[in-house]
């Protein structure tokens, strides 16, 4: 064998060594009693509130209610910011505590007025946030290396402030859903998150309908394990 062609043989052998023993750094990474952060962007579905009817009791001797006017409400979706921390309790295994912030947009349209006054759109924006923890499976062996689809699930409490913080609710909120994390290159302590699921929230007191929400959600994040 010449020389040059055992000069590129040794280059590969050493290349392939690198990507072998490089490999399952990204397997093993997280391990047990490593740390997680996560921070990101997250987008939450909205919902109708429904329709309702404001009536005038009539005058003694008249029939039938007088409408004063209808309403048709809804809370719009919107993107939100959140940040998570968590520890792996085994490879797989974490358990995590989060803080979501969102401000969605509580819209009414009005109609349909007693003293036929023009049809009108009113808007509140809605300070919101939930504080959960929740328990992360994650698929090991799955996917290519540097992927780790997992699944969670678990609960919290949120908290909504109107406009002018004239009002607040506040309840219970459980949660699930699954995702995959690509870890980058290098020591492979950086990746990406991405996860959807859904969102299920008690009924609040200023809820009309006063039912039970469940609102679909995902996020875009990005992962720092120390």
């Amino acid at each position: 064998m010449s020389a040059p062609t055992r000069a590129s043989a040794l280059l590969l052998a050493t290349a392939a060594s690198v990507l072998v023993a490089a490999a399952p750094a990204f397997a093993q990474t997280p391990t047990a009693g490593s740390w997680e952060f996560t921070g990101g962007i997250v987008y939450v579905g909205g919902f109708d509130v429904g329709n309702l009817t404001a009536e005038l009791t009539p005058n003694t001797g008249a029939t039938g209610d007088v409408t004063l006017f209808e309403t048709d409400s809804r809370v719009k979706p919107a993107a939100g910011l959140l940040a998570k921390i968590g520890i792996f309790l085994t490879p797989a295994f974490a358990l995590e505590g989060g803080l979501r912030y969102t401000r969605p947009v509580f819209e009414t349209d009005v109609s349909d007025d007693f003293e036929n006054a023009e049809d009108l759109t009113a808007t509140e924006t809605l300070s919101q946030y939930l504080f959960d923890a929740t328990a992360v499976w994650h698929f090991r062996g799955s996917g290519t290396g540097r992927t780790m689809p997992f699944v969670y699930g678990g609960g919290g409490y949120w908290r909504e402030l109107h406009e002018g913080n004239a009002l607040v609710d506040d309840g219970l909120e459980f949660h699930g859903g699954g995702g995959v994390k690509w870890w980058f290159g290098g020591s492979a302590r950086w990746g990406f998150r991405a996860q959807g699921g859904f969102s299920v929230r008690e009924a609040s007191e200023s809820d009309p309908e006063k039912k039970r929400r469940v609102l679909p959600e995902a996020s875009g994040s990005l992962v720092w394990v120390f």
